[in-house]
């Protein structure tokens, strides 16, 4: 009674992210998964993109892509400021009074290999009588 209450998680500021299209693209849904939006590059905290705690993350690898994600590294955010889902924000100053922790966290994935099966083409049809005549 009396004191303050603490600040609860509101979302993550990206702060950087070497997007990297040959390897696949990180995207956020903020309808549960019905749409979803690419995430751009973000070469600097200052341009930062934030996501609110309830939007979806995924990561789409590009076709045949197998390896290592590009990794998103993230600020996390608190209740004392409000998150809109895709927004610029200026992530710069962390920690103490700001609603950004001081320390970042790295978010990356790992796409297996997969054995694809063999496709087999349908083959070419010739009219016979054409070939001979």
């Amino acid at each position: 009674a009396g004191g303050s209450s603490a600040n609860t998680f509101a979302g993550i500021a990206i702060t950087a992210y070497n997007a990297d299209a040959a390897k696949g693209t990180w995207q956020y849904s903020g309808d549960n998964g019905s749409s979803w939006n690419d995430i751009a590059a973000v070469g600097v905290a200052t341009n930062a993109i934030s996501l609110q705690s309830s939007n979806w993350l995924r990561f789409v690898p590009a076709q045949d892509f197998n390896g290592d994600a590009p990794s998103l590294e993230v600020a996390l955010i608190d209740s004392s400021a409000t998150v809109e889902a895709g927004a610029e924000v200026d992530a710069s100053s962390r920690g103490g009074t700001t609603p950004f922790s001081s320390s970042t966290v790295v978010i990356n994935t790992s796409v297996g290999a997969i054995n694809d099966p063999p496709v087999v083409n349908a083959p070419a049809t010739f009219d016979i009588r054409k070939i001979f005549s």
